[in-house]
């Protein structure tokens, strides 16, 4: 595994920087471009050198942050190679296609954990916000629907750049080389780059309304789980005590506690209310922030045009 990993991303990076070159020389490069997409290939070489003897995936370590660099930056590497031309939608079309795979490979591969780490079947249901994510990306080739695209926009880059930044509760200080935590940690980087790309591809395109339109379905499903992650101690959508991260803000409101059907049940309004408020404020803000950037960078490209 270390030896395929060493040879695949010390290819790309060699790729990488050779291709840049000889497209720069017959002018199909800007010399930034350019510059751009050899940094980006040695990143890769030296990703690809730091799996050798790697142990430990460390927050903030080496790996850690040379796979964050390659998150980031894949997108607008990739937008750099495809040109503004007639055929360029299909080009998109083909990467986003070929990140939906991957990522449901590794939606697929989690169902592994049941026999391999005693995992529940509740546990490895896509049903958590970033796997939500993950369904509505592996079904989009087949069915796109404008109100699933911007949740994908909106929870995709979200929980990448949280798992960018602060790594996931699986992988640090273990094994990288650990199924459970690549699959992890991939998984929330193609999250990152996929939607990053969709976003400057303009695949993907942010509206708000459609965006806010989510917690029609989000809201009945926030109450499902309410109970069935107390029934299967779990914690999708942040509703209960197991497994909480925000376990500090959910202490410092009431519970009181009904029976249903012989199983008692604590229930937390205030909290479930802060969630869902929070929910719609990342919806709305962050597809509004998105879709200002997007009216702006069409602007100044129009603007761009003109003037040549």
């Amino acid at each position: 595994m270390v030896i395929f990993f060493i040879i695949i991303f010390s290819l790309i990076g060699l790729c990488t920087i050779f291709s840049s070159m000889i497209m720069y020389r017959r002018g199909r490069l800007r010399k930034k471009q350019m510059l751009f997409l050899c940094v980006f290939g040695i990143s890769q070489v030296l990703l690809g050198i730091s799996f050798l003897g790697y142990e430990h995936y460390t927050q903030y370590g080496f790996l850690h942050i040379m796979s964050t660099f390659t998150a980031v930056a894949l997108p607008f590497v990739l937008r750099i190679l495809v040109p503004d031309k007639d055929k360029s939608p299909r080009f998109h079309k083909a990467i986003l296609y070929t990140l939906s795979a991957v990522i449901l490979f590794f939606t697929l591969f989690k169902f592994t954990y049941i026999y391999k780490y005693d995992y529940s079947l509740y546990e490895v249901l896509p049903l958590n916000i970033c796997n939500l994510a993950a369904v509505f990306i592996c079904i989009r080739p087949f069915w796109k629907n404008r109100q699933f695209d911007n949740y994908i926009l909106c929870f995709g880059l979200l929980g990448g750049f949280f798992n960018l930044i602060l790594g996931t509760r699986y992988g640090l200080d273990q094994n990288f080389f650990t199924d459970i935590v690549y699959e992890s940690n991939l998984t929330h980087n193609l999250f990152f780059t996929y939607c990053l790309y969709a976003f400057v591809s303009g695949e993907i395109r942010p509206n708000v309304r459609a965006s806010l339109l989510n917690m029609c379905w989000l809201t009945p499903l926030f109450g499902v789980f309410v109970f069935t992650n107390q029934i299967f101690q779990f914690n999708f959508f942040f509703t209960s005590v197991y497994q909480n991260p925000i376990l500090s803000i959910y202490n410092l409101f009431p519970t009181f506690r009904i029976t249903l059907f012989q199983n008692v049940f604590e229930i937390n309004l205030l909290y479930y209310l802060l969630v869902l408020l929070a929910s719609t404020l990342t919806l709305g803000l962050l597809v509004f922030g998105l879709d200002r950037a997007a009216t702006r960078y069409s602007s100044l490209r129009n603007r761009k045009f003109d003037n040549t």
